[in-house]
């Protein structure tokens, strides 16, 4: 339930087995601004990008996290950089993913879009949550997990700056750097 300050604490599954995991969500205010209209400007925006480099932190728990770099390009192309593990590209319908000896594996995948505004399709309940002169934060929740969103994004230029992530088993984080600047995505040479 939540409670007078916005503030929602909640217990999300692991797996069977594991003791569940509290999180607090910080949600907007009873009287919160709908925002629908900011967030498809900044899904448009985040969509025509030319690239992107996310930095992502994904954890499931305290203590089990894994940093990961993605790299995007458009129309598509994306590199994927585990930090100390996996390594993948994809360029149209083509896969690579380098194995345990530094090789690389080709194989076929479906078509991706790049960049792809993932948080935005199937949002409901979007609010301003908060910022200040230079940042407007929503909040939104895709049904289904449900999955719960925190975007900051720039009030200039509708970039979305950043987001965090909270559903059953999942805790993410992500910084969104280099738009239009972003390092190429090309085949493992």
């Amino acid at each position: 339930d939540r409670d007078v300050t916005g503030v929602q604490t909640c217990a999300l599954p692991i797996w069977p087995g594991v003791p569940d995991v509290r999180t607090t969500l910080d949600l907007p205010a009873a009287d919160a601004r709908p925002a629908s209209g900011l967030l498809r400007r900044a899904a448009r925006t985040f969509a025509a990008l030319h690239s992107l480099r996310a930095e992502n932190v994904l954890a499931s728990g305290p203590g089990r996290s894994v940093s990961t770099t993605y790299i995007v390009r458009a129309p598509n192309r994306l590199s994927i950089d585990v930090h100390g593990g996996q390594q993948s590209r994809i360029i149209g319908t083509n896969r690579w993913d380098q194995r345990k000896d530094g090789t690389w594996k080709r194989e076929y995948t479906p078509a991706i879009r790049q960049p792809d505004p993932f948080w935005a399709p199937t949002a409901e309940a979007v609010y301003v949550a908060g910022g200040d002169s230079r940042i407007v934060q929503l909040t939104l929740v895709q049904p289904g997990g449900p999955t719960f969103f925190r975007l900051w994004v720039d009030r200039r230029t509708h970039l979305v700056t950043r987001l965090r992530m909270v559903t059953a088993a999942h805790f993410m984080r992500e910084r969104e750097l280099d738009p239009n600047a972003a390092a190429p995505v090309v085949p493992p040479s």
